[in-house]
């Protein structure tokens, strides 16, 4: 599904079930954007502006980046919990491969010279998702 061919609102009610279903309680727009299935980030942007405007996300940005957070929290619970098994299970592993290629990219910038282990990547985040130091490791590791 390209950025361009889905209604806001869908997208919006699929970014509050990533955030409800995400293996963290204030996931990063990076995470959110990661387990909604590799979202470009005009595309993240959009959505989580949607559900913000609906009231069912609420928006906070701190040192790191921008955070996302549910107001009801048991009602999320709710929403995660209808979500079939291998749906909640992909977004928890997109999350865990944006953090995996996250740590790879530090562990590259601070021990260049520590060998470092193959990594197996199998959902990699939207090219423009990819900015910042990361992007050596993210090219060299993704598939």
């Amino acid at each position: 599904m390209s950025d361009t061919d889905t209604d806001p609102s869908d997208d919006a009610e699929h970014i509050y079930r990533t955030v409800a279903a995400a293996p963290m309680p204030r996931p990063w727009l990076e995470s959110i954007a990661a387990g909604a299935g590799g979202w470009s980030r005009a595309r993240t942007h959009g959505a989580l502006g949607q559900a913000t405007a609906e009231g069912h996300l609420v928006l906070s940005v701190d040192e790191v980046g921008t955070l996302a957070e549910v107001p009801d929290r048991d009602q999320a619970a709710r929403e995660a919990a209808n979500l079939p098994d291998a749906h909640r299970e992909e977004i928890a592993r997109r999350i865990a491969d944006d953090f995996l290629l996250r740590a790879t990219a530090a562990e590259h910038l601070l021990t260049p010279w520590h060998r470092t282990t193959a990594r197996t990547i199998e959902y990699a985040p939207a090219p423009d998702m990819r900015d910042g130091p990361g992007d050596q490791a993210r090219a060299v590791e993704t598939p």
